[in-house]
């Protein structure tokens, strides 16, 4: 089976494209198209296409023309994206493409060469994204002309039905996990990070309410320590309010790091936090991998009601959610787990059981590698 993957790239924190193109060359000929070099490249056969359009033209469509110049350097992107992507689609059996926004780059060339493609969405592409007319325009073709369409979680399942696809057509298949075989050799006493972060800095993400609650446990466990990994435009903020809070020396910026090294962290972490909203943006989580992680590692963790998160963090058993934004709940629940070692442990065990249980790289290789083996038969 010839299968072109298409991704953009293959971010930092984007190892589960990178695990599901490397498992699916295991039995096919893959070829991943990216417009920037991949950060991770180990035993993928990927080809840098470049079809970005000048950041003068970008400009002055996106600022000086406005609205009308965005549908028109939509369409641009669009036209040169098909070109050069066109020889591509045209010698592959079926297309597989990470984000409904990547397959709106290059569906006239798809429709044109009547190819079948199957296509991930992951959250922003269905949530944001949609402000977009001219994609939310495309959506509709894309939805019928997709040979099947595939969420991470029920959340976005729904999303998707809800603005226009064919429910026949979604498939829920969670991310896979690098974490699941981790050796675990660390005991609660010798973890010397009592909370731990990982992800971008963003509003979605929300390190700015994360700060002001680990501010509340802090006050009165003052000993206490959170290690942020990540990078993001938020960064300088979060780093100001911290000083501003003063706890500046408890709070650990460790920058973007692999998934190697991040692993590592986790593992000598006692608790997992994340506040995850939907801000002003309308940008919205998929899966939340990076809780997955934490909790495969047997990470309690402490989260929000947001998006899929409930699905991979069984509330009160697994960990504890808050509502979004009220940072002084996150605050109680950290002081609570950590001042609370056999309660958070057990979660930690559950949360475990319940990811092994949920995710699992082997079987979302074989999962898609038969979704796109029926798209070709279709």
């Amino acid at each position: 089976m010839k299968i072109l993957y298409f991704s953009t790239t293959i971010a930092i924190s984007e190892t589960f494209i990178y695990e599901l193109s490397k498992g699916l060359s295991i039995k096919n000929d893959v070829t991943h198209c990216v417009t920037e070099e991949p950060f991770y490249k180990k035993e993928i056969n990927y080809k840098l296409i470049n079809f970005e359009i000048p950041q003068k033209i970008i400009f002055y469509l996106s600022y000086i023309l406005e609205s009308r110049g965005h549908k028109i350097l939509y369409k641009l992107r669009q036209k040169k994206a098909c070109k050069k992507m066109q020889a591509e689609i045209a010698k592959s059996d079926v297309v597989y493409i990470d984000y409904g926004t990547n397959a709106a780059r290059i569906l006239p060339a798809l429709m044109a060469l009547n190819k079948p493609f199957v296509i991930h969405f992951h959250g922003f592409d269905i949530t944001s994204e949609l402000k977009n007319a001219s994609y939310k325009k495309d959506l509709i073709k894309i939805f019928e002309k997709a040979s099947f369409i595939i969420a991470a979680s029920h959340h976005i399942k729904r999303l998707l039905i809800i603005n226009g696809c064919d429910s026949a057509k979604v498939k829920v298949v969670r991310l896979g996990l690098n974490s699941i075989n981790k050796n675990l050799d660390l005991t609660w006493d010798k973890k010397e990070i009592d909370f731990v972060f990982v992800g971008r800095l963003t509003p979605k993400k929300n390190p700015i309410a994360l700060i002001y609650s680990f501010y509340q446990c802090y006050l009165k466990q003052p000993n206490t320590n959170l290690h942020i990994v990540g990078d993001g435009n938020l960064l300088k903020e979060c780093k100001e309010l911290c000083v501003k809070l003063g706890i500046e020396k408890n709070v650990i910026f460790r920058g973007a790091l692999d998934n190697d090294s991040v692993l590592e962290i986790l593992n000598h972490s006692k608790i997992y936090v994340q506040h995850s909203v939907t801000p002003v943006t309308g940008d919205q989580e998929g899966f939340a991998i990076s809780i997955a992680e934490a909790s495969s590692l047997s990470l309690p963790v402490i989260s929000t009601f947001h998006n899929g998160i409930p699905e991979n963090v069984i509330h009160k058993k697994s960990g504890i959610l808050v509502k979004e934004y009220d940072y002084e709940a996150m605050g109680e629940k950290m002081l609570y787990l950590i001042n609370n070692p056999e309660i958070a442990s057990e979660m930690g065990k559950y949360g475990r059981k319940h990811i092994l249980e949920l995710c699992s790289n082997e079987k979302r290789i074989i999962e898609i590698e038969d979704l796109l083996k029926t798209a070709i038969k279709e």
